[in-house]
């Protein structure tokens, strides 16, 4: 073969083999996913109450939320989940995120991905994200709830290696007939500290009330439990009433 002749051979191999080698390079150097990647709505999220929120992704990923969320198969609360997601995927998840603390987090990893870490129990996210030094780890395994859907997380001993933080913020509803001093930072929200002060005020009024012959109260005092106890017995049929 002539001089000639091999190089035009050899044009023809690599116009061949360059598209192959683009997609390969393509793939191989996609890296972790950019929190972009993966899109919440609704923009605003409620914190401190449960809530359904649908995440969509743009690329193959593993999202970790470390909250509770619940299965959409056993309908339980369980305390976090990773979530596998194909390009275009979304999925809708009905979660509480914590009403103290605004900024929350998912940490985003390649699909498939099983070992995650996790901050230390006494430290916040933001607080880990700065140094990410801290903390431990976490492994996915099989959700054992009958009709369970949703991978269980338990401790593990590999963090996995980096890992994509995407931070976002919720915001707490807030009763408007209150101030400050009345406790309106802690007013809204599924289970929120001035409802519950306004309940154990209810309960421990000691208020005369001639015509309670249980205890004489506005309230529910004398709450000793035992059959026969008419406090206890008036505290009972009061809460039954309530709560169903």
């Amino acid at each position: 073969m002539g001089p000639h002749h091999a190089r035009a051979g050899l044009l023809v191999l690599l116009m061949f083999t360059a598209p192959f080698a683009g997609c390969m390079g393509e793939n191989s150097g996609e890296g972790l996913p950019d929190g972009s990647d993966l899109t919440v709505t609704p923009e605003v999220i409620p914190g401190g109450e449960w809530t359904t929120i649908v995440l969509s992704a743009s690329r193959d990923m593993s999202v970790f939320i470390p909250y509770f969320v619940q299965d959409p198969g056993s309908l339980r609360a369980q305390n976090s989940t990773v979530l596998d997601f194909n390009k275009g995927d979304s999925i809708s998840v009905t979660v509480l995120f914590p009403p103290r603390n605004s900024d929350v987090v998912m940490l985003l990893g390649d699909y498939g991905r099983s070992d995650w870490p996790i901050r230390a129990a006494d430290e916040s996210w933001t607080d880990w994200n700065e140094v990410r030094a801290s903390g431990s780890a976490v492994s996915v395994v099989a959700n054992e709830d009958e009709g369970g859907e949703w991978a269980w997380v338990q401790s593990g001993e590999d963090r996995g290696g980096e890992v994509v933080v995407k931070e976002m913020t919720t915001v707490r509803a807030q009763r408007a007939d209150l101030t400050a001093e009345n406790g309106v930072n802690a007013s809204g929200g599924w289970l929120n500290g001035r409802d519950v002060y306004e309940w154990v005020d209810f309960i421990t009024d000691e208020t005369p009330d001639p015509l309670d012959p249980a205890d004489g109260a506005v309230g529910f005092l004398d709450r000793w439990i035992g059959n026969g106890n008419p406090g206890y017995e008036d505290a009972i049929t009061y809460f039954e009433g309530v709560m169903v």
